[in-house]
């Protein structure tokens, strides 16, 4: 876990300590650096960062409890796929064809990017 660092920059620059938290999240989940020099705040979390299913579940306990968020109102499942299923399903279709009794995939996700959660540190509530 990610301990936010109370100080000067606490409400000056969100994106900055954003950026930051996302490097230490990935040395300490993904054991990887993450080349913060290539973030936006267009930045898609899940296509971008490959962020999504139970790493998401991670992601944002760590951002909800460094950045003190509310997230009492937030629906995971709308910006998040499962682990996994949305890949099976598109790929069953393909070679088996569009059969009607084929389950057809999830409705598509509401892109979440960098500069939105941004906007939540801003806010102090997840949403």
């Amino acid at each position: 876990m990610v301990t936010r660092k109370i100080g000067t920059m606490a409400n000056e620059n969100e994106f900055a300590e954003l950026v930051s938290f996302l490097g230490v999240f990935f040395q300490n989940h993904f054991k990887q650096t993450l080349d913060i020099s290539t973030l936006t705040k267009e930045t898609l979390v899940e296509n971008d960062l490959m962020i999504g299913g139970l790493d998401a579940d991670f992601f944002l306990t760590d951002l909800v409890t460094t950045f003190k968020l509310d997230a009492s109102d937030f629906d995971g499942d709308k910006y998040f796929s499962d682990e996994g299923l949305d890949f099976i399903f598109p790929l069953l279709r393909f070679f088996l064809g569009q059969k009607k009794w084929m389950p057809t995939p999830k409705e598509k996700k509401v892109p979440l990017t960098l500069g939105m959660l941004e906007q939540c540190i801003k806010n102090g509530k997840l949403v």
